[in-house]
């Protein structure tokens, strides 16, 4: 038993950024970093049209990510039947609710017709999402919506991604995790109108009016393919390919206290550094935890078997460099 701990903490320590094998650009239709611009650098060329408002991102980073104020900011994709695709397909985002029920975005902005496939927060603030068919109504007959019980709380980055295999099927992943999702509606196929998709606004029935996000988005992407789990992870923990160049590991020194731990872990780390993404291994290298907010430099464990278990911290320093610090521990 010794001998893995020892072979595996290794692996962790010194190749952890090479554990994501899988080309990310497959089959990429388009990719919005959100920088300020509705740049496409999917290599495809099908820049938006921009009237968000640039923010700061997950990792505090000025300029980075773009804010919705819900009221009348948006980003509108360029019309293109590329960017209308067929099963199976999949989209990617890192998204920050600030308040209330929420729609966040759609492939297809048209009026009173649940069209293409959009996103939102529900009032108990629950993550969905769900598809149209195009034909002219919001009626359950018209959409394929998935409702998860994962509770998106204000305020808080969580990244998204989720797979359609057909109108009736598809997977949930936030934060890497695959998670539990409940389906309603009666549409059995996806259909689209002669409208762009538009990031930050939605139609959402034929009474109300339409719909603004208030909140934040980052990185989105869309893909006419599924994504495995190893790309999720890419996305999650390695940036995506807003991280071009490989995060160095680091010898720099984490202090975990107390350990062995019980229930809470207390992360010390050096002055003036920023805590980011964090993941927890096992003894057999399975993530048993991951997450992106550390404002409190803390993690609750209590939930966790006893056992031998490595961390992974991204930290950035105060030059901006990206690093990550690898530490081993116990829980009682």
């Amino acid at each position: 038993m010794q001998r893995k701990l020892y072979i595996f903490s290794l692996l962790l320590f010194s190749t952890f950024n090479f554990i994501f094998s899988q080309d990310l650009k497959q089959n990429l239709l388009v990719y919005y970093p959100l920088n300020g611009t509705a740049e496409d650098l999917s290599g495809n060329g099908f820049n938006g049209f921009y009237s968000a408002i640039p923010e700061i991102n997950r990792f505090g980073d000025e300029e980075k990510a773009s804010s919705f104020n819900g009221m009348d900011t948006y980003i509108d994709l360029p019309f293109n039947f590329e960017l209308k695709p067929n099963f199976p397909f999949a989209i990617a985002f890192w998204v920050y609710f600030e308040e209330n029920v929420s729609f966040v975005l759609t492939t297809d902005f048209a009026n009173n017709n649940h069209s293409g496939a959009w996103f939102n927060r529900l009032g108990n603030k629950a993550f969905s999402y769900s598809i149209g068919n195009a034909e002219g109504n919001t009626s359950p007959n018209e959409r394929s919506s998935f409702n998860s019980n994962f509770v998106m709380e204000d305020k808080v980055w969580y990244h998204v991604a989720v797979n359609w295999t057909s109108a009736e099927e598809s997977e949930l992943f936030i934060d890497a995790v695959s998670r539990n999702i409940d389906h309603s509606g009666f549409a059995t196929e996806i259909g689209y109108t002669n409208n762009p998709g538009s990031l930050g606004r939605k139609d959402p029935n034929i009474v109300d009016t339409t719909y603004f996000f208030e909140g934040r988005l980052d990185d989105f992407y869309m893909w006419d393919r599924l994504l495995s789990q190893d790309d999720v992870d890419s996305l999650y923990f390695n940036g995506g390919l807003s991280s071009p160049v490989e995060i160095p590991n680091s010898d720099i020194q984490i202090n975990l206290s107390p350990n062995p731990i019980n229930d809470l872990m207390i992360i010390d780390h050096p002055e003036n550094y920023t805590l980011g993404a964090y993941q927890i291994f096992n003894s057999i290298g399975k993530i048993v935890r991951s997450g992106t907010d550390l404002t409190e430099n803390q993690i609750d464990l209590s939930t966790i078997p006893s056992g031998t278990y490595f961390i992974s911290l991204h930290l950035k320093k105060p030059s901006g460099e990206r690093i990550i610090a690898n530490q081993k521990f116990s829980k009682i």
